[in-house]
């Protein structure tokens, strides 16, 4: 298992740099106009849809329900990317990011069928292809690498905060989070899993001195589906002793609750259950 899953790695670390494959010169296509928001010069739509191939067969339903059903794993994380090539919105991302490095990171909208992976809910152990899956990560000083749930002793408090750069209560989070680190140190493990363009990953949090590792790319968005039904930010997910305890907001925590949570005190998380697994199941 953990060989496929080194495999898999491998496989994403390389799609991390599409523009290696994608190098198309821009002087071929005639540029869209400032007035329509085209993925491509010349009016054309690229869509590439790619079928990452991760466990043994299964067929349709929902991962949950085919768990449930049949004890087998995931089968397919069905993943659209669609590539932005227009000159115009490229020339806009360096003049208000002039950071970006649009070589590396070309500009790449994910769009992922948020029924083909497993459902989470609160309180449930996690599946163990959620627990292996590796991911993509760019650290304080830029550097990148790849990181697993599992990589982390079971009984350490992981903090997953969901995040978009255009998402403010998103980036106060990520603010807060960066404070409590300074206090905690390494009695907990956070990552800012990104929900938006790769590109941002590399420079949003250095100019911001934040010391949280960032997940980035389409594993950003598989990692989003084990718990929520559709792409949601502002929602933290909180995991400790190998179990989602709570789901929660960008508010209602402090430090001291922080610090009696990784102790294994007995106490009550102001959980959200908006777009969680755990809703669904309570209105069936």
């Amino acid at each position: 298992m953990k060989l496929i899953y080194s495999c898999i790695g491998r496989f994403f670390a390389n799609i991390l740099t599409l523009s290696d494959i994608v190098r198309i010169p821009q002087r071929i296509f005639s540029p869209a106009s400032k007035g329509h928001r085209l993925v491509m010069p010349g009016r054309f739509l690229l869509l590439t849809t790619i079928f990452v191939s991760m466990f043994s067969d299964a067929q349709a339903q929902s991962a949950g329900e085919r768990t449930a059903a049949t004890g087998q794993k995931l089968t397919d994380v069905n993943i659209t990317y669609k590539f932005r090539f227009d000159r115009y919105t490229n020339e806009q991302v360096m003049r208000i990011y002039p950071w970006a490095d649009l070589e590396r990171f070309p500009l790449i909208a994910y769009d992922l069928d948020y029924s083909s992976t497993p459902d989470v809910a609160i309180g449930a152990a996690l599946p163990e292809e959620v627990m292996l899956m590796p991911f993509p990560v760019v650290d304080a000083v830029g550097k990148r690498d790849i990181a697993s749930l599992s990589s982390f002793p079971k009984d350490k408090l992981i903090i997953l905060d969901f995040w978009a750069t255009w998402c403010s209560p998103c980036v106060a989070s990520m603010e807060k989070w960066n404070t409590y680190l300074k206090e905690i140190g390494s009695e907990i493990m956070v990552f800012g899993v990104m929900l938006d363009y790769d590109y941002k990953a590399q420079g949003f949090g250095q100019d911001r001195n934040w010391q949280i590792p960032i997940v980035f790319g389409p594993q950003a968005y598989i990692m989003n589906s084990f718990f929520f039904d559709r792409q949601a930010v502002s929602r933290i997910v909180w995991i400790k002793d190998g179990r989602l305890i709570a789901i929660t907001g960008t508010e209602g925590y402090d430090l001291q609750l922080i610090r009696d949570v990784i102790a294994g005190k007995d106490v009550d998380i102001p959980t959200v259950s908006d777009w969680t697994y755990t809703q669904k199941a309570n209105k069936r």
